[in-house]
């Protein structure tokens, strides 16, 4: 079996770091970087939602692991999956409000770079994909509540 580090590892070797160029001319994507849209706005409200996000998650995680015994452990699953992810997202958001607040530079280097944006829209499937089951949980407990009630009781061997 392949050890997840090692795989990381090689990853993160296999990227291929380019040299950066520097651009003089000022356009609208000049304009937009280094406008206050870019350098105040988006940065303060990713603070915002970190400060209301963070413990609300931590909040939501220490519910569901006294409520991990309960007999809807799927559900349970379901919703741990989707805080986690957000909170990843969350604590991935201070190095973003970092390149808004430096006039979008990124000094963290390529390879951050690329997990936190991998990070970013991993998470944007994940809790996508995480909601659509609860709400097929959802649709099956109110459409055809004894065939939820089957699914529920039933146990994987």
């Amino acid at each position: 079996m392949a050890d997840p580090v090692f795989g990381l590892l090689l990853c993160l070797m296999a990227v291929q770091t380019r040299p950066s160029v520097e651009v003089d001319h000022k356009g609208p994507v000049t304009e937009y970087t280094t406008g206050i849209l870019s350098t105040w706005v988006i940065p303060s409200s990713y603070i915002l939602i970190m400060l209301i996000g963070i413990p609300s998650n931590a909040y939501i995680l220490a519910f569901l692991r006294v409520r991990l015994r309960s007999k809807s452990l799927s559900t349970v699953v379901l919703y741990l999956n989707l805080a986690l992810s957000d909170l990843l997202l969350l604590l991935s958001l201070a190095l973003r409000v970092h390149y808004h607040f430096s006039g979008n530079n990124w000094i963290f280097g390529e390879i951050s770079c690329r997990l936190i944006t991998a990070l970013f829209y991993g998470n944007i499937y994940c809790s996508a994909q995480t909601i659509a089951c609860i709400s097929l949980r959802r649709y099956l407990a109110v459409v055809k509540p004894f065939l939820y009630r089957r699914m529920a009781k039933s146990t994987l061997a």
